[in-house]
């Protein structure tokens, strides 16, 4: 029997510091995600990061919480069951969390991996990054070795430019709103700069000249902001819109270390300034709502387009579990198993 592991990034279990320092523990203590030698990552995670964000991060949490608990996690179980309605009789599917709960090893028992013999690990991840994809791969790998499973193990990958995932965002969009908007933001999750650098191999292709992202190459095949550039670029293609109808922006920085640019915040600000009164926000690195969809962009950055004199910002909500994204996934993860 052939078996599909959805894996999502995590979210706290409750909205409480708590609950939310656990889960920053787990999450930044990944080399991945924070590239420094274990002892310095250990103190700047411990000693610095969760202290002092704890507390803030539990209150933004707060403001998006529901009565089902948090978006991130029961969008994505949604999209699990509609999946597993998909696929009865041919693949099991199940959900697990890179950090937090359900784990990926609760996953793994959900989808009898004993009794598998092909398994897909899918993370939730439209386009590629080490700190994301990577990660979840790697997790998934060292738990198989540990659990001695005998399945062929597959990988998921990078579906930011397939035809499904780009038709499933046209549809997912209020074309009226989206007609009546001076201005277009696709707005992606942002990367330390070393991580992309580190992922060309050769070292003299990525970020060293301007057109680097906008053509494939073998240097940048694995390239989160290469991957961002021609998602852009499909969408804005399906969308009709001009080249200055719209833009791209990297989101949700962590510390001081240069990150992707141009950084959401100051992109919205010089917007703002130029005379867009209403602006259309994209994030297209989040197939389900999250923390960094609902409140970074559309509580904080929608409060902060106002007070620099923006009417209106609107954030276009995730895939989530939409009929038509669990249909599309669904076709996005056939291809892949062969069936």
């Amino acid at each position: 029997m052939k078996a599909i592991l959805l894996i999502q990034l995590g979210t706290p279990d409750k909205p409480r510091p708590k609950e939310v320092g656990r889960y920053l523990r787990e999450f930044l203590m990944d080399p991945g995600v924070i590239s420094l030698p274990f002892l310095l990552r250990f103190i700047l995670v411990n000693f610095i990061i969760v202290p002092f964000r704890s507390r803030s991060s539990a209150s933004k949490y707060a403001e998006i919480w529901t009565e089902r608990g948090s978006p991130l996690r029961f969008h994505s179980e949604d999209l699990c069951l509609k999946l597993q309605k998909q696929f009865e009789g041919k693949a099991r599917v199940a959900l697990g969390m890179r950090y937090g709960s359900p784990s990926i090893d609760q996953a793994l028992d959900q989808l009898k991996a004993e009794e598998s013999d092909e398994i897909l690990v899918a993370p939730l991840f439209p386009q590629y990054a080490s700190a994301t994809s990577e990660s979840c791969f790697l997790e998934a790998e060292k738990i198989f070795r540990r659990r001695n499973l005998k399945a062929k193990l597959k990988r998921l990958p990078a579906f930011y430019a397939d035809s499904d995932y780009i038709s499933s965002w046209k549809e997912n969009v209020d074309l009226k709103k989206l007609a009546e908007a001076d201005h277009i933001l696709f707005s992606y999750h942002g990367l330390p700069v070393s991580q992309i650098k580190a992922a060309d191999k050769s070292g003299a292709y990525c970020l060293k000249q301007n057109d680097c992202c906008l053509k494939a190459s073998p240097h940048n095949q694995n390239c989160y902001r290469h991957h961002c550039v021609i998602n852009t670029k499909l969408l804005a293609q399906a969308l009709n819109l001009s080249p200055e109808k719209y833009s791209l922006a990297f989101q949700s920085r962590l510390g001081t270390a240069e990150w992707l640019q141009p950084y959401a915040q100051l992109e919205m600000e010089k917007l703002a300034k130029s005379g867009v009164k209403k602006l259309v926000v994209f994030c297209p690195s989040f197939v389900a709502d999250c923390l960094e969809t609902l409140e970074e962009i559309g509580l904080r950055l929608a409060h902060d387009f106002k007070s620099l004199g923006g009417e209106e910002l609107s954030l276009v909500l995730s895939l989530n579990a939409s009929d038509l994204w669990a249909v599309s996934f669904a076709r996005i993860l056939q291809k892949s198993l062969n069936l």
